[in-house]
């Protein structure tokens, strides 16, 4: 389903090296507000069943509220997305169920890439923004609330040079530089496992 969507911004010969997608921590909090809103309504059912009509009201309403906003936070978790491909980065922004900012720079108007990390929640789970500036009247780009953002940050400063040096990446090194990244993270995932 989501990558119907990826694959119809995508130009004819662009290919995906890497997509990148907010930290699931990030979403804690809304989910947990989700979920209490959905999980409270039951510990009420009885007071809530006495008032008989308006205790239903209470109850589907607020049932409803975290619903919805649970179904929320599963569409900006998967809609949010940033793409690196062999051709440009793409940002793809949502908001909300119908608010969604999509922008994008080529390789040769990026000026300099760095990451963020601040406080003691992001130090502590290894997490950050990426900034990209780029040249020109076009805004920055960036990316709040990504996984070991210095990788991401490195990653494109690779791809970026590989594509000065050669205009354009090459199928071998698009394929090099994707086994690289899934080393990486089959490493990350054996060392959480330990």
């Amino acid at each position: 389903m989501f990558e119907k969507s990826i694959n119809k911004i995508l130009k004819e010969d662009e290919k995906v090296i890497i997509t990148v997608r907010r930290y699931f921590i990030v979403f804690i909090l809304p989910v947990l507000i989700s979920a209490l809103l959905i999980i409270a309504p039951f510990f009420f059912l009885y007071p809530l069943i006495n008032w008989s009509s308006w205790g239903l009201l209470i109850f589907f309403g607020i049932l409803g509220i975290g619903l919805i906003l649970a179904f929320r936070v599963f569409i900006v978790y998967s809609f949010n997305i940033f793409i690196i491909t062999n051709q440009r980065i793409i940002d793809i922004d949502q908001h909300g169920f119908f608010s969604r900012t999509v922008s994008e720079t080529i390789y040769e108007k990026i000026q300099d890439v760095s990451f963020k990390i601040k406080g003691i929640m992001r130090t502590i789970f290894h997490y950050g923004d990426i900034i990209i500036q780029t040249a020109g009247s076009q805004a920055n780009i960036e990316l709040h609330g990504v996984k070991d953002p210095a990788k991401v940050q490195q990653a494109i400063i690779d791809i970026q040079k590989n594509y000065r040096q050669n205009g354009n990446l090459p199928e071998e090194v698009i394929n090099d530089f994707i086994k690289k990244v899934q080393a990486v993270n089959l490493h990350d995932e054996i060392n959480d496992k330990e």
